[in-house]
């Protein structure tokens, strides 16, 4: 088989390959190199009529291990709304008896429940999310606009 019939071929193969997979992967290093590192990563993110449920919610490194997370980005403005947001959520947290006073309660009860956080956003936020797989390879890079953000760890 001639040279070029051969590289021909090889070309075709490796463009059937891309299109099957995808297009060309993205790693999360060169993702963030080039995007900035997030403001926060999760374990789980998810978008339910403009509520974004978060599972593992943590501030960022910059120089962090993203492999099998969630990077999650608030541009300009949004970032700053985002991470006041977290803030709150972060000090009810840090109060477990905030809401649960009445007859019958306990410190102990109150420690042991599961309980979700929530807080709603005065204006819609546009959040960018982006899946990284546990081999650190970029697997969806979306955008989502929310009006109430509810962690749960």
């Amino acid at each position: 088989m001639p040279r070029v019939t051969l590289a021909a071929l090889m070309l075709a193969l490796g463009s059937l390959t891309l299109l099957i997979e995808g297009g060309p992967r993205t790693t999360a290093e060169p993702f963030v190199r080039v995007n900035g590192p997030p403001a926060f990563t999760a374990e789980s993110v998810q978008v339910s009529r403009g509520r974004l449920i978060v599972t593992g919610l943590r501030e960022a490194e910059p120089r962090g291990r993203f492999a099998g997370r969630v990077l999650l980005y608030g541009e300009g403005d949004d970032g700053l709304v985002l991470w006041l947001a977290v803030v709150r959520l972060r000090m009810e947290q840090a109060n477990p008896l905030a809401g649960h006073e009445g007859p019958g309660r306990s410190f102990e009860t109150a420690l042991q429940e599961d309980r979700h956080f929530s807080v709603r956003l005065g204006a819609p936020l546009e959040v960018r999310l982006v899946s990284v797989d546990g081999g650190g390879v970029v697997r969806r890079d979306r955008r989502a606009r929310v009006t109430q953000i509810e962690l749960s760890d």
